[in-house]
């Protein structure tokens, strides 16, 4: 008997399913009275109140069990359904703050870009000397100013 009751403790611990942790037990208590009435277990081999009573025990057992793992796995896919769906959100807002970012760069560049042009279009139109002739010492303050900028862009 004791062969049969850890048999539907264990299907309960690995299927899962409470519909499966009662097929076993129908199956194991069947089996138990099988043997039982076949006189391969040790007592009387007709039926009598402690064979019913332990067929009840294993029921109630199997029912029992059945009813916590079937509860777990409830809560387990609760939880993973609760996780997966905060994920999407976390995901969504991060994609949303990636666009935000790429549009912030574009619009920033865009402004910088627009004036540095101009300002190197005048230092090349100094450096070229179409303003006017300009001191050596300068020409290399407004050739460092070209390469910074050139660089900028």
């Amino acid at each position: 008997f004791y062969l049969i009751y850890f048999f539907v403790i264990f299907l309960a611990g690995v299927s899962e399913r409470l519909s499966s942790v009662l097929i076993g037990s129908i199956l194991a208590a069947g089996a138990y009275v099988s043997l039982r009435w076949a006189g391969l277990t040790d007592g009387a081999a007709s039926p009598d109140g402690s064979m019913f009573l332990r067929v009840a025990f294993l029921f109630a057992v199997a029912l029992f069990y059945g009813f916590l793992v079937e509860r777990i796995r409830l809560d387990r896919e609760r939880r993973r359904t609760e996780h997966y769906a905060r994920l999407e959100r976390v995901n969504a807002r991060l994609r949303e703050l990636v666009e935000l970012r790429e549009a912030f760069v574009g619009s920033v560049s865009h402004e910088l870009r627009t004036p540095l042009n101009a300002m190197l279009g005048y230092i090349d139109l100094v450096r070229d000397g179409s303003v006017g002739e300009i001191k050596p010492a300068a020409a290399h303050y407004i050739d460092k100013a070209y390469g910074r900028g050139v660089h900028l862009m």
